[in-house]
């Protein structure tokens, strides 16, 4: 898993968004929990539907996804940012950019 990640979203959420510094390690914590979880799904998926259908379908997301994740950050919500910490945490695990 990228590290670059998890330090880009701590200093983003602090420094631009202006989310509690408390709130941000908690959130990263479920984020990487969740994508532990993940990697068992992901690798029973692969067996049964083949590695290039799951690869397809996280990469398909990966890149779709950014520009919605950064208006749900703006939002300050914090279920919002909890959804965009878990989904990016393990879509990058899944397709392991």
């Amino acid at each position: 898993m990228p590290y670059a990640y998890p330090l880009f979203m701590a200093v983003y959420l602090v420094s631009v968004v202006n989310v509690d510094p408390k709130f941000v390690p908690r959130i990263l914590l479920i984020g990487a929990l969740c994508a532990a979880f993940t990697t068992f799904t992901t690798g029973i998926l692969s067996d049964r539907n083949g590695r290039r259908c799951v690869y397809l379908i996280s990469t398909s997301a990966l890149i779709s996804l950014p520009a919605q994740s950064f208006v749900a950050l703006s939002t300050r919500s914090p279920i919002a940012i909890t959804v965009v910490i878990i989904l990016n945490f393990t879509l990058t695990l899944t397709t392991g950019a």
